[in-house]
C-alpha cells in the first residue's frame, strides 16, 4: 500500500484521478488451474471522464488501460473459449464495471471525487464462469488530487 501527502489546494477545481490499488495479484488457483494477473498495480481515471471511459495504469490519459487477465488451463486447443462474468461488490461497486475483455472502466455518467464523497473504496472482483464461482479479487479505490508533487511525495508501506 501507498501513503499519499497531498498538498493544499491551490486551485478552485483541481483535476483528480481515482487510484486504485490491488491487493492480489497473479494468484494461481490449482484445483481449477486458473490464474489472475493485473497488467499495473495502480489504476487513475480522470474525474471529468464520461462514462466508457476505462481506468489508466498512469495519470497520462493516453496510457494503456488497466486490464484484469485469465489465464484458464483448462481450456485446450480446439475448446471453445470460456466466457467470464465479473462481479463487483463493495463500496463504489456501481461505479465501476469490468468488461468481457477484462478491462476496468467508469460505469456511471460522471464520478464526483469532491467532499462528502469516500476517498476510498473497497471493491471485491468475483469471476465467474459456467462452472460457477473461480475467484475473488480485492483492491482499493483511492482519491487523490493530480499535483506533480502528490505522485513525488509519497512513501511504501511494506506489510
Amino acid at each position: 500500500l501507498f501513503r499519499f501527502i497531498i498538498p493544499k489546494q491551490l486551485f478552485k477545481k483541481p483535476h483528480v484521478f481515482i487510484l486504485i490499488y490491488y491487493l492480489f495479484s497473479d494468484v494461481k488457483l490449482p484445483e481449477l488451474n486458473v490464474a489472475f494477473q493485473v497488467s499495473s498495480r495502480e489504476g487513475y481515471i480522470s474525474e471529468n471522464a464520461e462514462i466508457g471511459t476505462t481506468v489508466r495504469v498512469s495519470p497520462n490519459p493516453q496510457a494503456e488501460s488497466l486490464q484484469i487477465l485469465v489465464n484458464d488451463e483448462d481450456l485446450r486447443p480446439g475448446m471453445p473459449p470460456a466466457t467470464y462474468q465479473y462481479i463487483l461488490t463493495g463500496p463504489g461497486a456501481t461505479i465501476f464495471a469490468v468488461d468481457q475483455r477484462g478491462y476496468l472502466y467508469l460505469n456511471v455518467a460522471s464520478i464526483d471525487a469532491d467532499m462528502p464523497n469516500p476517498s476510498s473504496y473497497k471493491l471485491n472482483v468475483s469471476l465467474h464462469r459456467s462452472s460457477g464461482e473461480i475467484r475473488l479479487e480485492s483492491f482499493h479505490i483511492h482519491r487523490c488530487m493530480d499535483r506533480a508533487s502528490l505522485f513525488l511525495n509519497f512513501e511504501k508501506l511494506f506489510f
